[in-house]
């Protein structure tokens, strides 16, 4: 578990500690309607604050400060003469993003969205104090969906982080693509501050642990005698235990109790047809000079990489940290675990040949333990 606390060496940017950074994954966009945020000057420096994050997601963006004695957020909004101002509070009178009227409203011309940053009580303050929104349009959101921000409790559906309200106002106003970069770039946020958290809870108030490592593979059927030979001839080698022979397919860690809930639902997206391949030959990490992980190499792996690359798709989403090195699909049979093998027993390793098919008819979400554990399968995917 890492603590957020004085004298961690944190990022200066996103704010967490570095091993839980998640400023690289921040995708800039170049949105093409204007945002401009107004802010209290207190909430600038909270870590959790959603609206800093939109701004460096944001190229076309701008924080406005509210609450300083000589300066008011008004004086610095400027909107340009071919764009029209929309201020995203349900004011009486407020027009559905979606609906024709607005869409007259507009009358083609490009929207420049206005959003009042903190609580609901802070927004409405704004809306009514700020100069610069007297007669500006007052704009909705159509979908009303619960939030997917973790780290502050909704109260009501459709009462969203500002982050958040800007995504899904963008999604209506610009394209569902924006929407899907920026939830993306939340989906990380909250991720980093929960691990950072430790122990947060669920909207209930019920712990949300973090689980084991988790990761999603498929099983590879019974092993071949062939390696069973070759597990007798290098005992003093670390053997992976016959029970978790698998393929990984994606490597997720330790997560959330919560988030490995979201990730079996993502799963369920996936669909793919049953397909085969063999294995024939063996393969080291580290290189075979001084290897420290051999595994069992597959041969036509098009289906597997295809199927792979599919649940890839839907788990990136989610803003869950995945490895960014090439997928290379291997079964591990053997750790060194610090053995230095031989000239001779390498060559051994190097030249062994096998004949094993596998029909792959599912893939399953393990949750590994430590130790000698033998890992769980918390969900199972069939193929169609």
């Amino acid at each position: 578990m890492v603590k957020i606390g004085k004298g961690l060496n944190r990022c200066p940017d996103c704010q967490v500690p570095r091993d839980l950074c998640y400023c690289a994954r921040i995708e800039k966009i170049n949105n093409l309607v204007p945002v401009s945020i107004i802010m209290h000057q207190r909430e600038r420096f909270l870590t959790s604050n959603t609206a800093v994050v939109a701004k460096r997601a944001l190229e076309n963006s701008e924080i406005l400060l509210r609450g300083m004695r000589e300066q008011s957020a008004s004086e610095d909004l400027h909107i340009k003469d071919d764009h029209v101002p929309l201020v995203l509070y349900p004011a009486p009178g407020a027009l559905n993003l979606g609906s024709t009227e607005l869409k007259e409203y507009l009358n083609g011309r490009t929207p420049h969205l206005i959003v009042p940053d903190g609580s609901w009580r802070q927004a409405k303050r704004v809306a009514k104090r700020e100069e610069a929104l007297k007669n500006v349009q007052a704009v909705v959101l159509s979908d009303l969906a619960p939030s997917q921000y973790r780290l502050r409790r909704q109260v009501k559906p459709g009462r969203l982080c500002t982050f958040e309200a800007i995504a899904r106002a963008l999604g209506e106003l610009e394209s569902h693509e924006v929407e899907k970069k920026l939830m993306k770039t939340l989906a990380a946020m909250d991720h980093a501050h929960a691990m950072a958290r430790g122990m947060d809870k669920f909207d209930d108030g019920n712990p949300d642990p973090l689980t084991q490592r988790l990761f999603v593979g498929v099983r590879v059927g019974k092993r071949p005698h062939r390696i069973n030979s070759l597990q007798e001839r290098f005992p003093q080698c670390d053997w992976v235990q016959t029970a978790n022979d698998h393929i990984t397919l994606l490597f997720l860690g330790r997560l959330r109790r919560s988030q490995k809930a979201i990730v079996i639902e993502a799963l369920k997206k996936v669909r793919f047809s049953s397909f085969s391949f063999k294995f024939k030959t063996l393969g080291a990490f580290e290189e075979w000079e001084t290897p420290s992980v051999i595994w069992v190499k597959p041969e036509n792996t098009d289906e597997l990489n295809k199927l792979q690359k599919q649940i890839l798709s839907v788990i990136e989403p989610l803003g869950i940290p995945l490895p960014e090195r090439e997928y290379i699909p291997h079964w591990t049979i053997l750790r060194t675990r610090g053995h230095r093998l031989s000239t001779e027993e390498i060559a051994e390793f190097k030249t062994f040949k096998l004949e094993h098919q596998f029909d792959v008819k599912e893939f399953i979400l393990f949750e590994g333990h430590a130790g000698k554990g033998i890992y769980e399968e918390v969900f199972k995917i069939d193929a169609k």
